[in-house]
Formats: C-alpha cells, sequence, structure tokens
C-alpha cells in the first residue's frame, strides 16, 4: 500500500508467489489477481482516506500495470474539492485513467487527475457552460464565443477549433465518424474529427437541447419552438415532432425510443423510428433536466422540486420532494442507486425505491449533473468548485443511457 501518491512510501511489506496481473477494487477490499498463481485479498479499511499504487513496488516484488484508487470514506463524504476560476454549470467528463474534465464561466477548461490535483487548465476567450466530451486523446467544447474547441488532453494544448455562427451553449455529440454541435443561432454541424464541415442544418429558432446521436448514426435534438428532430447521418430530415412548448431538456436514447421534457412540464416519449407519440406525463412546472434511465425505469427532475421515477411505460413509481429546484440530469448506478443535485447545493443518493441513502450540503447550485464512476460521484458547483464523493458503487452502466450525456466520457452516442 502506498500512503501519499506524490510522495510514495511502503507502508505494508507483502511476500508475493507471483507477479500482480490485474488489480481490482470493491469497498475496502482491494484484489489482487496473480494470474495461474491465484488472488490475494488486502482489507485496507482504517487504512488512509485515498491509497495509490504506483507502477513498480520492486521492493516487495510486486508489479503493477494499474494506477489504483481505494477510498475507505463512508459513503456521501467529500474525498476532495478543486477551486476553479469560476462557476462550474457544466458536467464533469472523466477519461479511463480517472482523470476529470470540467469547464466554466470564467472560459476555462480543466484537467484535474483523481488525486484532485490540476494537471493543466486552458483559457478560452469567454465564458463556458457547455460539458466537455472525450474521444481519443482530445477533449471537445463549445463556448459564448462561438467556437467548438478540440485540446489534447494528455498536454493541454489546442489541437484545433472551427468557429459557428452562434453561441454553443451546450455539449456535443461525438459519433465514430463525426462531431455534431448546436448553436443559438439554430444551426446544426456536422464535423469530421479533423475540423471539416460535413453538413450543416437549419431551424427556425434557437436550440436549447444538446444534440445525441442513436446506434445508426441518426441524430435528436430539440428547439425553443417546440420541435424535436430526427436528422440522418448525412444532415437530412428524417421527422419532426412538435411539442407545446420549447425544449429545455436534452433528450435521451434508449433502442427504440427518445425521451426529453419541456418548459410547459410534459414529458414525452416518441418513437426513433418515426417520431410518432407513445406517451405523455404531465408534470406541471418546466422540466430542465436530462432524463436518465436503466432497463426498469427513468428519471428527471422538474423546477417544482421534485424527482420522478417512472416506469418504461409512463406511469409513475414514485418521486422525491426536495426543497428546491432539480435543474441538472441525475445519474443511475449499476446498483440502481440515483444520485441528483438540487438548487440549494445539496446533493442526493437515493435507493432505487425512493430512500434516502444519504445527502452532502456542496455550497451553492449544483446546476451539474453528477458524474458516477467506480467508488466515486463528482459534480460541479456555482461555488466554482469540482467535488469528489465517495461511494460504495461499481459506476454507472454503458448498456443504457445512465448519466447526464449517455456515459463518463459525454459522448452523447447511444450504442
Amino acid at each position: 500500500d502506498i500512503s501519499d501518491p506524490a510522495n510514495p512510501e511502503i507502508i505494508k511489506n507483502i511476500t508475493m508467489m507471483g507477479k500482480v496481473r490485474d488489480i481490482e477494487t470493491f469497498g475496502n477490499k482491494v484484489y489482487l489477481g496473480l494470474g495461474d498463481k491465484g488472488i490475494i485479498v488486502i482489507d485496507v479499511s482504517g487504512k488512509p482516506k485515498i491509497v495509490g499504487a504506483i507502477p513498480d513496488v520492486k521492493s516487495n516484488g510486486i508489479t503493477m500495470k494499474k494506477r489504483v484508487l481505494i477510498s475507505s470514506e463512508e459513503p456521501g463524504k467529500v474525498i476532495w474539492k478543486v477551486k476553479c476560476e469560476g462557476e462550474i454549470r457544466s458536467t464533469p467528463a472523466v477519461d479511463e485513467e480517472g482523470n476529470v474534465y470540467v469547464t466554466d464561466i470564467n472560459g476555462y477548461l480543466y484537467a484535474i487527475d483523481p488525486f484532485g490535483n490540476i494537471k493543466w487548465k486552458f483559457k478560452t476567450s469567454f465564458l463556458i457552460t457547455a460539458s466537455p466530451s472525450l474521444k481519443n486523446d482530445l477533449v471537445f467544447f463549445g463556448g459564448w464565443d462561438d467556437y467548438l474547441y478540440a485540446v489534447n488532453r494528455k498536454r493541454g494544448e489546442l489541437a484545433w477549433r472551427h468557429r459557428t455562427s452562434g453561441d454553443i451553449s451546450q455539449v456535443v455529440a461525438l459519433h465514430d465518424d463525426f462531431i455534431v454541435v448546436c448553436n443559438e443561432s439554430g444551426y446544426v454541424y456536422a464535423l469530421s474529427y479533423e475540423a471539416k464541415v460535413l453538413w450543416t442544418y437549419t431551424v427556425n429558432d434557437w436550440i436549447p437541447s444538446k444534440p445525441v446521436i442513436d446506434e445508426s448514426g441518426n441524430v435528436y435534438f430539440g428547439d425553443a419552438d417546440g420541435y424535436l428532430y430526427s436528422l440522418t447521418p448525412e444532415g437530412k430530415l428524417r421527422w419532426k415532432f412538435k411539442s407545446d412548448g420549447w425544449i429545455s431538456s436534452g433528450p435521451s436514447l434508449d433502442a427504440e425510443n427518445v425521451y426529453f421534457g419541456n418548459v410547459n412540464g410534459k414529458f414525452f416519449a416518441v418513437k426513433k423510428s418515426n417520431g410518432k407519440l407513445l406517451w405523455i406525463f404531465d408534470v406541471g412546472e418546466e422540466i430542465i433536466s436530462s432524463p436518465v434511465m436503466n432497463e426498469n425505469i427513468i428519471a428527471f427532475g422538474g423546477k417544482d422540486g421534485f424527482l420522478y421515477v417512472l416506469n418504461r411505460e409512463g406511469k409513475l413509481l414514485w418521486k422525491f420532494k426536495t426543497p428546491s429546484s432539480i435543474n441538472s440530469s441525475p445519474a443511475i448506478s449499476k446498483e440502481g442507486y440515483i444520485y441528483f443535485g438540487c438548487s440549494d447545493g445539496t446533493l442526493y443518493s437515493l435507493t432505487y425505491d425512493g430512500k434516502i441513502r444519504w445527502k452532502v450540503k456542496l455550497g451553492k447550485i449544483l446546476s451539474s449533473g453528477p458524474i458516477v464512476v467506480k467508488g466515486r460521484i463528482y459534480v460541479g458547483s456555482v461555488d466554482g468548485f469540482l467535488y469528489a464523493i465517495s461511494d460504495d458503487t461499481k459506476g454507472a452502466s454503458s448498456e443504457h443511457w445512465s448519466l447526464y450525456h449517455h456515459d463518463e466520457r459525454n459522448s452523447g452516442t447511444y450504442e
């Protein structure tokens, strides 16, 4: 075990019978796989809050191929917090090494390592409310200076930027073959990963919702005129569905349907194939929160302070009342735990049937959706802090739209 990631020190010597081939963690246990030599299980309860493993610990014969993070804190405790230059209104993204990327309204993109250290920050010319998205070695995000940015996530250097015709306030969507971005001027752009414009599509009003992409490359987004659009991968209109108010909630997808809410408090399910209405659930007040789901439920928040949980047929299973509005997207873990933040700065974790597991007050408004990874919850606040919260979870399911923009990379693509 290594007590301090910055200054490694061996605090427990273990005699091994072979090289470690794999490492996994769950709760306060570390599982060391020794190939055909078996498995060693180490209980780290009572040790420091965070324990790191450096790649090669030769003094006790252990060769490790993975970096390990272990939190022995009880669920719902702040592990660390990082102060940014401005308010955080975006949902973080997390890469395969556990690094966290987040933007703030002072125009910065940050890369923060799993221990809460800022690796680098990248400055733009104006405010950013759009969440970052990760693909290959790049971080993509849009700004209120009209630009779509691609930044190298290892070095924090600009790879390229492309100017659009208006402010970009929402997260982009990343397909294998193209990037989709919407702006405040009513334009939709598809670009290659080399910044070449492949096509554009224009609507009659501004676009307040994020774009999403299905497994076939079809694109979905909502506009301020109340229309939900579906475009082909080539940018041609497949269909559009008219709701009764502008679509402030970003759509989410499953294998068959599209789900979204609007400012008049209606929550819709329509068919992906043809835009046919399946059902409407009326909450009576504005819905800004984007929905998340697993195989059994759909969850979203309302301006009325309720978290709503429906079955897949649109029937209310239960709702949970908070003292303030819920504007950000919830998240669902593999265990069925539901996480969400409120405008009073409280982050909640509920059981699958609506009981409080824990709650923690984090300061000011939480307009950032939480991201759930193994053992951690990340969320940003209007107080300018990015928080890392401990929890006993295996993370979110990649099989379902269980996070704000589908997955921890904010790809926005249903696979």
